[in-house]
């Protein structure tokens, strides 16, 4: 029986417009809610590019989606006529949640 948050989080690029948008998926699967969670989403040779203002998962929250843009076409551009299909120039994009000393990690790269 676990007393802590467990975390996982995934994370989709959701479209291109005047923004590259992405969408995290925080989850916990845990007994007990998660609280001052922080989600952060740094570009590979730009540092953190987003930081979510704190917020809570509740016990059991499964996909609680955080939406985010990153510049374009300073950060990335999107490729072809799907505007999901987005190229961040060879770069990772590593999203990370923190919840206390709880964590959980996605990176998005490209195909």
């Amino acid at each position: 029986m676990f007393k802590r948050p467990r975390l996982t989080l995934r994370v989709e690029s959701t479209g291109g417009g005047y923004k590259i948008t992405f969408t995290a998926f925080a989850s916990n699967r845990g007994r007990v809610p998660a609280r001052g969670c922080v989600l952060t989403a740094e570009l590979e040779g730009e540092g953190v590019v987003y930081r979510s203002p704190p917020f809570e998962l509740g016990r059991n929250e499964i996909d609680y989606p955080l939406h985010f843009g990153l510049e374009r076409p300073r950060h990335g551009d999107v490729v072809g006529n799907n505007p999901r299909d987005v190229t961040l120039y060879g770069r990772a994009l590593t999203v990370r949640l923190d919840c206390g000393r709880q964590t959980a990690k996605a990176i998005f790269e490209e195909p």
